[in-house]
């Protein structure tokens, strides 16, 4: 917890404690929400987004501005931006009880960072490892992504001249090839009517998901004895949800959007050992706490929704469930 939040100043809790305190809790659920391409973690329909989610699955959402988006200082890149985002994932893990359920979740941009700290997780033990990866709008690479954008029309008429421009680009965000070292849950959603990141996009990463761990499985095998894995590491574990209608900035306006988020993350917080099977749907006022992951001189600012209050307030059973507005654009 916090400095200030024992003795005589807990009768006047900060709400930095109160966060503290939040995260701390052995049932804790966490996502850490990395947003798209423009404007900053305060962009309303972020706002509306994270609050839906902390809703919805009853999760702790932190959304986090890159370096040179919002309140964070310094210059984007690939290579800064994912040193960003294992500082986050270090924040969390100092104030979080050992048992607490982290998940990723990554929009457009956020995608490939979120896929890329994913498959770091597995690799870097102080992070620990990811409950569940959530994929919004996700692309293959950056420079796929960037190629289908309809701004780079003219550039997909001479092929030779994309090859020049694109190959000059240091920034890669390679989630096809990152996202084969995922072992955790992965959900994936996409609207069949994205012009921006087009749907094959998506399911190109699922397939690439799936693919590898079918090998996984198969490569550690030992005679006729399959290999100790964990659940989490199934094939059946990915899964890609086409939202029909929905396009690339109105996927949360989706009926099945905010129901598929919730079930997986109700689904995962679960060890492995109790995971029920998750089914995909196709049915049609902002805290102020604020994280300070420092690097350096450098320094990454997010903001963190709350359920604390939300949990304690649950209805009883048999009684009516507390409707919950959809989110708005």
């Amino acid at each position: 917890t916090g400095e200030g939040c024992h003795g005589e100043d807990e009768r006047r809790e900060t709400t930095q404690c109160r966060y503290d305190r939040a995260l701390a809790r052995p049932d804790a659920r966490i996502v850490i929400y990395f947003h798209g391409n423009a404007l900053s973690r305060g962009y309303p329909n972020r706002v509306e987004r994270a609050k839906a989610i902390s809703a919805h699955a009853l999760a702790h959402v932190l959304l986090v501005d890159y370096r040179g988006f919002g309140g964070s200082t310094g210059y984007p890149s690939e290579v800064g931006v994912a040193e960003d985002a294992r500082s986050i994932v270090r924040w969390v893990r100092q104030r979080a009880h050992s048992s607490a359920n982290i998940f990723l979740l990554g929009q457009s941009l956020g995608s490939g960072v979120a896929v890329r700290l994913a498959a770091e997780m597995y690799q870097e033990q102080s992070l620990g490892r990811p409950a569940g990866l959530i994929l919004d709008a996700a692309y293959r690479t950056i420079i796929d992504a960037a190629a289908s954008h309809p701004t780079a029309f003219p550039f997909r008429l001479v092929p030779p001249l994309r090859r020049y421009l694109f190959s000059k680009s240091i920034d890669q965000w390679n989630s096809i090839q990152h996202i084969q070292r995922v072992q955790c849950p992965i959900l994936i959603l996409h609207g069949e009517q994205d012009w921006k990141i087009p749907i094959d996009q998506g399911k190109e990463l699922h397939a690439s998901a799936q693919q590898s761990r079918r090998l996984r499985a198969r490569s550690t095998l030992d005679g006729n004895s399959p290999r100790n894995k964990t659940i989490d590491d199934d094939p059946d574990h990915v899964h890609l949800v086409a939202l029909a209608g929905a396009g690339h900035s109105d996927l949360q306006s989706h009926p099945s959007y905010m129901i598929n988020i919730s079930n997986f993350i109700r689904t995962h917080v679960l060890g492995p050992d109790q995971a029920r099977p998750f089914l995909p749907t196709t049915s049609t006022a902002t805290c102020g706490v604020h994280c300070m992951a420092e690097r350096g001189i450098h320094q990454v600012d997010c903001v963190m929704t709350d359920t604390t209050d939300r949990i304690s307030r649950q209805p009883r059973p048999g009684s009516r469930k507390p409707t919950i507005p959809r989110p708005t654009q």
